[in-house]
């Protein structure tokens, strides 16, 4: 299933790009498209990862996420770990949504709504999920995360 959303995410991308050529825009325009469909792509995939109701009765709402939230704050009720990741994925289809529908029309306005979004999301998820108390600091997650941050933030322009 892994292997189908990145084929799924990287020919979203592909087909953004040719939609950016095919109606003659410039090579900037062309990148800058690549750049915003990487970069929100992630945050749709993760997003609808989290709304997709489980496969089988031992399974948890919200996917990993909730599993691996459960084993780090085990004594918080896992109804409530997995409320809050199906939350968090509405955040993030909702910052997709504000970030794409704001870029393809050329509303500014709408974009940096959307990449404010996905930015407070993923610094929120890192303070959760990688570096608290709780958890300690995972040094390359964190790494990771900041620099999804400058890529969305670089797409606030």
């Amino acid at each position: 299933m892994r292997l189908i959303w990145i084929i799924v995410y990287l020919l979203t991308i592909v087909a953004a790009a040719y939609k950016s050529h095919a109606n003659k825009q410039p090579v900037r325009k062309i990148v800058e498209t690549i750049a915003v469909y990487s970069v929100v792509g992630m945050f749709f995939i993760a997003g609808i990862d989290k709304l997709i109701p489980p496969l089988n009765s031992t399974d948890a709402w919200g996917g990993s996420d909730t599993s691996r939230l459960v084993k780090i704050y085990p004594s918080v009720s896992q109804h409530l770990i997995a409320g809050l990741v199906i939350v968090g994925g509405l955040i993030e289809l909702l910052g997709v949504w504000c970030t794409l529908n704001g870029y393809s029309s050329g509303d500014n306005t709408t974009k940096r709504v959307g990449v404010t979004i996905l930015s407070v999301f993923t610094v929120a998820a890192t303070l959760l999920m990688y570096a608290n108390p709780q958890v300690g600091v995972k040094k390359l997650a964190v790494i990771s995360n900041i620099n999804t941050i400058g890529g969305l933030l670089a797409l606030w322009s």
